[in-house]
């Protein structure tokens, strides 16, 4: 069975045509209306499932402010819903680039996981002890102090 022209995962439903992640991204600013900029990084990130992922209901950030300019409060909920999100870390490191690219600070490592919390029924307590393990491993692991920055 030859399977080049078989298209999986984010490519599976782009339109066949010259240039067909531009097409994609044309046809889901026209029907979102959503900012280019946002269009744009969600193609790059998550393939044909961008729409999906601009159509989910909106979320706010339980501390009332979202300190992470990259990432929706809408994505880091579903990614928490449907990628078995167990830890923090697991969030910051795997599920996401947050803490690959030197984005991750004090202030959105609290506001991420009331997000998530909010999204997967975590406790306070739970929330808490997730922020304390996540700063712990981060400097014990990766060297970043995340108390000071």
């Amino acid at each position: 069975v030859d399977t080049k022209a078989l298209m999986i995962g984010g490519s599976k439903g782009l339109p066949a045509v010259k240039n067909p992640l531009e097409a994609y991204k044309k046809s889901l600013l026209e029907e979102t209306g959503a900012p280019e900029r946002l269009v744009d990084q969600f193609v790059e990130r998550y393939g044909t499932y961008a729409a999906a992922v601009l159509d989910l209901p909106p979320v706010y950030s339980p501390t009332g402010y979202w300190s992470l300019g990259d990432y929706t409060p809408e994505e880091i909920a579903e990614i928490a819903r449907n990628e078995d999100v167990i830890h923090l870390d697991d969030l910051i490191l795997r599920r996401t680039m947050i803490g690959k690219l030197g984005q991750l600070t004090e202030r959105n490592l609290a506001d991420l996981a009331g997000v998530v919390a909010e999204a997967i029924g975590w406790s306070t307590d739970f929330q808490q002890s997730e922020i304390e393990r996540t700063v712990e491993l981060m400097a014990d692991q990766h060297g970043v102090d995340l108390n000071h920055n």
